[in-house]
């Protein structure tokens, strides 16, 4: 149920380099949620998708040059200072994106690159954690003013499975429309460990454009494919400072939550809750975008809050299955 999830995008370079990268680190020993210091792969990692992104940042500058030439003289200059502005600013993602993935490896303490071991026979379709009920059935509709229109999402768990990496996850659907179109439909898979921690093990995402029509897949991954790996969307026992990996697919899918309060309260459209769980969201790929996310124990998801426009995507109905 990840409703505003961030997502980049990446070439097929990327995807490559990180999956090598990846395959050659050594596994994690320990929790998923830690704290402590930087290690030497993480830095090589993180440098090289650096410059993976700097280089794509140049290619599309040099394809925007190009375009410019071709366009009316009287439109040349203003073309190229919007090219080069949009280069700039990819570069400043870039290294924001260096410096995020660096303190989030140090704030988990990870030795090396991020790895975890998955037991199949460990995890459930019964999906019982308090603050994210992924029970057959259940339905979430969220609503937001953002500064293109009114975006409206439904969240809902399918009467299906999807086996994972080994692992048979539940299928949750996610349909966002803007204005009333639809903009993306995503499947997204999850499975609960015997602690009773929620795991997120992919999704396939489609968008549209303004007419309806499929544009891309961006944002899709799947765990035990090139290199991705399932994350924890919500642990059994959250606790103020939990840090924690959602999912991991370098370049591409790599949100992480850190818990901020336990005792949270929130007033939405459909009601007003107290003793819930807040989390900061972020992804290394947009290090200025964050957000705040509350969860409400029996409800689940009940608001996002864009921390730098104010913006927020708040709950106005959620059933159940009888």
């Amino acid at each position: 149920m990840r409703i505003g999830t961030i997502n980049g995008t990446r070439t097929a370079a990327a995807a490559a380099l990180a999956a090598a990268l990846i395959a050659a680190a050594a596994t994690l020993p320990g929790d998923a949620l830690a704290g402590g210091k930087t290690s030497k792969a993480w830095k090589s990692l993180a440098k090289q998708l650096r410059n993976v992104a700097r280089g794509e940042a140049k290619a599309d500058y040099q394809l925007a040059l190009a375009r410019a030439g071709l366009l009316p003289e009287s439109r040349r200059d203003d073309a190229r200072d919007e090219a080069r502005e949009e280069y700039e600013d990819a570069r400043d993602a870039a290294s924001g994106a260096y410096r995020v993935r660096l303190e989030l490896a140090q704030d988990l303490d990870e030795e090396q690159i991020y790895s975890v071991q998955i037991d199949p026979s460990k995890f459930t379709t019964n999906i019982t954690n308090p603050y994210f009920p992924l029970q057959v059935g259940n339905e979430w509709t969220y609503r937001g003013e953002t500064e293109d229109g009114v975006e409206t999402t439904v969240v809902t768990v399918l009467d299906e499975t999807k086996v994972i990496a080994g692992v048979t996850c539940v299928v949750v659907r996610d349909i966002v429309k803007l204005d009333g179109v639809p903009v993306e439909d995503t499947l997204d898979w999850y499975a609960q460990d015997q602690d009773g921690n929620v795991w997120y093990f992919g999704e396939i995402a489609v968008n549209y454009d303004e007419d309806g029509d499929i544009t891309d897949v961006d944002g899709s991954w799947q765990a035990g494919k090139d290199g991705a790996l399932p994350g924890i969307v919500m642990p059994a026992a959250p606790q103020v400072g939990d840090v924690y990996r959602q999912e991991f697919y370098a370049g591409e899918a790599e949100d992480y939550a850190r818990v901020l309060e336990t005792d949270g309260t929130a007033s939405v459209p459909f009601g007003s809750f107290t003793n819930c769980v807040v989390t900061f969201d972020g992804n290394p790929m947009e290090p200025d975008h964050q957000e705040h996310k509350t969860y409400a124990s029996g409800v689940g998801t009940v608001l996002e809050l864009d921390v730098e426009s104010g913006e927020r995507v708040e709950l106005i109905s959620f059933t159940t299955q009888p």
